[in-house]
């Protein structure tokens, strides 16, 4: 695996040895969502016996990925997204990648759907690997020279909202949230770490899980904050608001875990 890890990396992406059929890295990864690992890295990574392949989404790799559970439903979702010449058979599903020049926040379940984003702070699986089931993760196409931007003004307008109570109770929960901290404004020199961290606590206090209020703190960053963070010290702000606050006292977990649960 380590000659497909090393084409991936030639080719842009950021690639990690995940356990063979199987889908959790078999390192600790953080580190590479802010670089790629180096040829003789990979060389020591990939030489430990049979492994999977993922990549790292985000800056990191210039990619984002829309990861779509169902094979009906990502036809179907094709026939309206921007075409993308790389996409992935899974599988359960289809992952459709997208290029980025800015930072995409990682969401699950959109519109209580099976259809999951892959932004920063998470990874998908690719070919060659073996997904547990046995069946092989597939290039449909494979061609990454004129990826389209991702689309995502085009998603939120073609994936239907939830409609169960108990998904539009969580859907108003998170916009409350993210309209309460977007009165918060983060400065340097005025207090700029500080007001960060409040809102990631407000994020918690308000319910989110740590992915969510991850998600919640990049879109926040783009308007609200001066200089902007990078998305490996907002990371920081929710892991020690989740650790330090008050409230729930739930213990940090590492971001990543949710997506090392959920990634096909």
């Amino acid at each position: 695996m380590f000659n497909e890890a090393e084409k991936y990396l030639e080719r842009g992406f950021c690639p990690i040895p995940l356990r063979y059929r199987g889908k959790e890295p078999a390192i600790r990864w953080r580190e590479y969502t802010q670089r790629k690992p180096t040829v003789d890295e990979l060389r020591e990574l990939f030489g430990n016996g049979a492994r999977n392949i993922g990549n790292i989404c985000g800056l990191v790799s210039g990619v984002a990925v829309l990861d779509v559970d169902d094979k009906e439903k990502a036809r179907e979702l094709y026939r309206q997204l921007p075409k993308t010449p790389a996409m992935v058979e899974t599988g359960k599903g289809v992952h459709f990648y997208y290029s980025i020049d800015e930072p995409i926040a990682p969401r699950v379940r959109i519109g209580g759907i099976q259809v999951d984003i892959r932004g920063e702070a998470s990874y998908v699986v690719m070919p060659p690997s073996i997904h547990p089931s046995g069946k092989q993760y597939e290039w449909i196409y494979d061609d990454w020279n004129e990826l389209p931007p991702f689309p995502r003004e085009k998603i939120e307008e073609i994936i239907p909202t939830c409609t169960t109570p108990e998904c539009q109770a969580k859907r108003k929960r998170i916009t409350d949230g993210e309209a309460y901290i977007a009165n918060i404004r983060a400065i340097a020199g005025e207090g700029g770490h500080n007001s960060t961290f409040r809102a990631a606590c407000k994020l918690r206090d308000a319910g989110y899980d740590e992915l969510e209020a991850l998600g919640a703190l990049i879109r926040w960053n783009q308007t609200n904050t001066d200089p902007l963070w990078t998305v490996e010290e907002l990371t920081h702000k929710v892991r020690d608001a989740f650790k330090k606050g008050e409230g729930s006292g739930r213990l940090i977990q590492r971001l990543g875990n949710w997506v090392c649960k959920d990634s096909t």
